[in-house]
């Protein structure tokens, strides 16, 4: 599948695919970066969620495209992804310019918990603060939560989201 990848100024400046089957590696895979595209700097998603900070500041990053989708398909526009796991500073004063409330929900796998502690070491060094959303039970990702429980339950998840230090000492 070929996602389109917009700027937040809403120029398209790239595809990022994705193969169906985890047999076929690359899993992911960008356009190369050139001028107007560095994976580093861009959030996939993001021009579409500046629509909804007008209505709620919180600014949600998960990891993958279809996190995204799923949870636009379910009413939660305010979602935005890292183009990989490595949240960069780049990104992260991206975020920040367009909404004052970050939140992480990256997967739940170990490589997902170990991106989501940079990404919170890396949002604290720079003086600014985030939550974190931990997904419960045998859940993957954020689209595999929203599918299986919906958007009250997302809500919910959302409310709940731990403060840095809880979410960096949970167990």
């Amino acid at each position: 599948i070929l996602f389109p990848i917009v700027s937040s100024g809403q120029n398209l400046i790239c595809f990022g695919g994705r193969a169906l089957s985890d047999k076929v590696q690359p899993k992911y895979l960008n356009s190369p970066e050139h001028s107007l595209f560095q994976k580093g700097k861009h959030l996939f998603g993001l021009y579409q969620a500046k629509k909804e900070l007008k209505n709620d500041d919180q600014l949600i990053i998960v990891e993958g495209y279809m996190d995204v989708i799923s949870l636009a398909q379910n009413g939660i526009s305010n979602v935005c992804a890292s183009l990989g796991t490595a949240f960069t500073p780049d990104q992260a004063k991206l975020a920040f310019k367009h909404s004052s409330r970050l939140v992480l929900c990256y997967d739940s796998d170990n490589a997902g918990v170990h991106a989501a502690r940079r990404a919170i070491d890396m949002i604290l060094s720079m003086k600014m603060m985030c939550k974190a959303i931990v997904l419960p039970g045998t859940y993957k990702d954020p689209d595999d939560f929203i599918r299986q429980e919906g958007r009250e339950a997302w809500q919910k998840l959302c409310e709940e989201a731990l403060m840095p230090w809880d979410f960096i000492w949970k167990d």
